[in-house]
């Protein structure tokens, strides 16, 4: 009985061009095009109320008895539909 060792298979030209190509690809994408994309994660330049801002609304809504509306400020829920007071 004759031991025939596993053979592997060939990596042929065709794969080795193929891996270049990604290679390639991944460099050009690595120096050319991410440097013009923007960060991921990183916070945008949008506006946005201060917590002083809140509170100030807040402390006049309460003087003009508009508690509803002052109560919703102060929960956080400024989106909803406002009750009539």
């Amino acid at each position: 009985m004759e031991y025939d060792p596993p053979t592997r298979p060939r990596s042929g030209p065709w794969r080795i061009l193929f891996l270049i190509a990604c290679i390639a690809g991944v460099l050009y994408v690595d120096r050319y095009v991410m440097p013009s994309t923007t960060a991921f994660f990183v916070p945008t330049a949008t506006p946005t109320q201060s917590a002083e801002s809140f509170t100030n609304q807040a402390e006049a809504l309460f003087k003009e008895g508009k508690l509803r509306r002052r109560l919703k400020l102060q929960s956080g829920d400024t989106h909803g539909p406002a009750e009539p007071e």
